[in-house]
């Protein structure tokens, strides 16, 4: 009986462990703990208000068959692991938006643009995500061929 007791007190030591270290984690954003400024990230609305008046090139770093599937207008597909590859595609001389999968491979794109010569001012990161985006009813494209 004791040592029932022993084990389930544990595992509710564990449990509860876990889960104050996921609410940590959950609740670090990318502006925490991260190289990137605060000042370059851009939410959905500020994205949308710039992709309305051109002001960016736009470039989603996500995979490709995630960007066929749905991407936001005017971005151009540079998956993150082709960007050092691919970075000389990028202009140096005007502003730059990045859309990632997560916190990881933004803070890794971020830092692959700023040892390249990228100015810190002129690349931004979407802090949020595709659904959210889209759950803002703004507009999304996808290159799905018809009838599929």
């Amino acid at each position: 009986m004791k040592k029932c007791i022993f084990l389930i007190v544990i595992t509710a030591i564990v449990a509860a462990s876990w889960a104050l270290y996921n609410l940590q984690v959950t609740k670090t954003s990318r502006s925490s703990g991260s190289s990137i400024p605060y000042s370059a990230r851009l939410s959905s609305d500020a994205l949308y208000e710039g992709i309305r008046k051109d002001i960016w090139y736009v470039y989603d770093t996500r995979k490709y068959i995630e960007y066929i599937y749905s991407h936001l207008p005017t971005a151009r597909s540079l998956p993150l692991n082709m960007l050092e590859k691919r970075l000389s595609e990028v202009p140096k001389d005007k502003e730059i938006v990045l859309i990632f999968e997560n916190d990881t491979d933004a803070e890794q794109g971020w830092n692959i643009f700023i040892t390249n010569g990228y100015r810190q001012n002129d690349i931004k990161i979407f802090d949020e995500n595709i659904e959210e985006w889209s759950k803002k009813g703004y507009p999304i494209e996808d290159h799905i061929p018809a009838g599929c």
